[in-house]
């Protein structure tokens, strides 16, 4: 029987593998910091932004957390990342700016890869710092 360790970081590698294929480049995996905890995935991503005005390529430092359900029975797994868990991934998030001496001035996005039984969801820009 696979405990949940092994399952969550299966569940990690799939998601960064779907990632990649979509274009991130991943920086970090699990990245731990001091006793605050732990970021799944840490990438980058460029985008196209356009807008009436402007049709330019945006370049951001993703910061991904990776949620599984094997099935709805417990919700979806998009449901798993609360308040206080958004709350510890952007405590986290700001540890690793402090730590690589990254400024302000590459824009960051806060995304959740939910898996729900074989199904991924990329939810971009799920939460963000209030």
């Amino acid at each position: 029987m696979t405990n949940t360790r092994e399952i969550g970081s299966n569940k990690e590698n799939i998601a960064r593998m779907f990632l990649e294929q979509n274009n991130v480049k991943i920086l970090e995996q699990n990245f731990y910091f001091h006793k605050l905890g732990e970021i799944d995935l840490i990438g980058r991503v460029t985008e196209n932004v356009t807008t009436p005005i402007v049709n330019r390529s945006v370049e951001y430092l993703v910061f991904f957390e990776v949620k599984f359900r094997k099935d709805c029975g417990h919700g979806y797994a998009a449901f798993a990342v609360n308040k206080k868990k958004q709350a510890q991934i952007i405590r986290v998030a700001e540890g690793y700016l402090k730590a690589k001496g990254i400024n302000g001035n590459i824009p960051i996005r806060f995304d959740v890869i939910a898996i729900d039984g074989e199904k991924i969801n990329w939810i971009k820009n799920a939460f963000g710092r209030s």
